[in-house]
Parts: C-alpha cells; sequence; structure tokens
C-alpha cells in the first residue's frame, strides 16, 4: 500500500509557488516585452549613425538588442546615447571585441526618472570604425507599440525599427514578482501545451513522492 510524504509535498507546492515571488525580488529590471522578429540588419560606422525613438515605462533603465559582429571582426567602441529634446541623459560605451555574433545584448544605465510617456532617442555611432568592419544592429518589420521613428544616416527608414526591446526599473522590487506571476498565468491560459506540460510535470513529481506504507 502506498502512502504520501505530505512534508516533501507541501514543500515541493511552496517551492513552485513561491520561487518566482523570491526571483523577482533580485532582479532590479523588467523588459517591456519580447523582441520583436528579426527582418535585417543596420551598419554602424563613421558617420554612418543609426537612431531609435523609443518610448519606454516609468525608470527607464536600458534597452536590448542583437548586435551581429561576424568572426568578431569589429573591434572599435560603440557609443550608445541616451537623448531627449537635444541633450544626451545618459552615455554607455562597449567594446565591438566584447560582442560576439548574433549576441543579445543588453544595455543599462542609471533609470530615468519620470520616463512613463514620454519619447527618448537611442543614438549609436562607431566613429572609428569603417564599413567593411562595421557592427550591425539587427531590425524588424513588425515594431511595437514602444518603437517611434528610424533614423538612418540622417534619413527615416519607412516601416522599419530596431528589433530592441526597452527595461524599466521598477521603484517597488513586488512590483516585479507581480509581473513574473501575471506573466506565468498569461501563459499557462494562453498557450495549452506550456499549462499541460507544467501540470503533468507537477504531477509526475507529486507520483515520486510516493512512498511504500511499511508492514
Amino acid at each position: 500500500m502506498l502512502r504520501i510524504n505530505w512534508l516533501w509535498v507541501i514543500g515541493l507546492m511552496l517551492f513552485i509557488v513561491l520561487t518566482p515571488g523570491l526571483v523577482g525580488l533580485v532582479i532590479r529590471a523588467i523588459p517591456s516585452g519580447f523582441q520583436p522578429s528579426s527582418d535585417g540588419t543596420i551598419k554602424v560606422y563613421g558617420s554612418h549613425t543609426v537612431s531609435q525613438e523609443v518610448w519606454p515605462g516609468e525608470y527607464f533603465s536600458g534597452i536590448a538588442l542583437s548586435i551581429k559582429n561576424p568572426n568578431l571582426i569589429n573591434k572599435d567602441d560603440l557609443i550608445v546615447e541616451v537623448e531627449q529634446g537635444g541633450e544626451v541623459l545618459r552615455q554607455v560605451t562597449l567594446t565591438g571585441g566584447g560582442i560576439e555574433d548574433g549576441n543579445y545584448v543588453k544595455i543599462r544605465w542609471p533609470a530615468i526618472t519620470g520616463s512613463a510617456g514620454k519619447s527618448y532617442t537611442i543614438n549609436f555611432l562607431a566613429p572609428a570604425a569603417i564599413d567593411s568592419e562595421a557592427l550591425s544592429l539587427v531590425t524588424t518589420d513588425h515594431k511595437t507599440d514602444e518603437l517611434g521613428r528610424l533614423i538612418i544616416a540622417d534619413e527615416p527608414a519607412v516601416d522599419q525599427g530596431l528589433a530592441l526591446v526597452t527595461f524599466s526599473q521598477p521603484k517597488n522590487p513586488l512590483a516585479i514578482s507581480g509581473y513574473i506571476y501575471q506573466s506565468l498565468t498569461a501563459r499557462f491560459w494562453s498557450d495549452w501545451g506550456f499549462g499541460l506540460f507544467y501540470l503533468v510535470g507537477i504531477g509526475a513529481i507529486t507520483v515520486m513522492l510516493f512512498k511504500p506504507e511499511s508492514r
């Protein structure tokens, strides 16, 4: 006859329920969503600069996008500026030698207070790079709501944007825990495959916790 080890079952359930919330407490920024599809690339070199307008959330603290650097051919600096109204608010410098081809690169800076509902321009500059050794930023033809105008070498690009997401740093870390629970709940109900896998996984582990009753 089998009996359930209730201590293990309760511990498992607490682990499943509490882990997302605990993870949320140590995360300091949340993305605005999923990265848009990759549909092309734009080179950044010399005077060939790239500027993307974005509409981030509150406490705007970074962006993430994919960057191409075949065979690590580029070793020059990539300068990323956050501009508003002609004033550079934040600036970050990356080294091309540290960017592998196709890397999903996260670029962070001190959070900007009061950024919700305002537009910012992200400038990408590589003044020392040349065309044949330039980094390429991945673009998308399916712009999200947070993406505004894209300017390439001072010329506007029609129906195109960088395939990036913005990051926000919540004032209250508990907000990240809430975001994680909300995302998991939405995923559970929208993706039956994920939900079924999750339930089957819990069921399988629970069955493993059954013990034969000693005589």
